[in-house]
């Protein structure tokens, strides 16, 4: 039985379907329908589905946040910055950083900020921020790096990638 949240119209799915979202029997003999979320954003929907003789399983299916946009890298400051999401849920960002693009070995919680310098992640530099995240693997100065950022919730649900940059 899925049953909306209150703030949403409609009722509940019974096991003949609804109007809007029928159950259908795939070429396997399982049955399917499809549901749709009543809000642009939720944290998690859980599904059950009981048979007759009182067998039953739940999913829940978890929503992640949006990912940050508008990433952009300053090289002559050696600061990267970023837009936040407008979702209420984004409570920081992790930073994912490799030396090809698309693979990525190193992982920083760089907290809830929207920019980020980077010099104290070279194994030139001092203190800094996010020296300590570096202090095994510093970059080095001329070398290529790739990163991206990722938004996460308090329930630490993280975003896709947001798009790549090149350091």
């Amino acid at each position: 039985m899925v049953t909306n949240p209150v703030s949403c119209s409609g009722g509940s799915l019974s096991s003949m379907g609804s109007n809007s979202a029928p159950l259908r029997t795939n070429s396997l003999g399982q049955v399917t329908t499809t549901l749709t979320a009543c809000t642009a954003l939720f944290d998690n929907m859980e599904v059950t589905a009981r048979t007759g003789s009182g067998l039953s399983a739940s999913l829940t299916f978890l929503d992640p946040p949006p990912p940050p946009t508008d990433v952009t890298y300053d090289a002559s400051a050696m600061t990267l910055e970023w837009s936040s999401p407008s979702d209420p849920r984004v409570s920081g960002y992790k930073l994912y950083v490799g030396t090809a693009s698309g693979k990525y070995d190193t992982v920083v919680d760089v907290g809830n900020v929207t920019a980020l310098d980077l010099r104290g992640a070279l194994a030139t530099r001092g203190a800094s921020p996010i020296n300590s995240a570096f202090s095994k693997n510093p970059l080095t100065p001329g070398a290529t790096y790739f990163v991206v950022l990722r938004s996460y919730t308090e329930l630490g649900r993280l975003s896709d990638a947001s798009s790549e940059q090149r350091l």
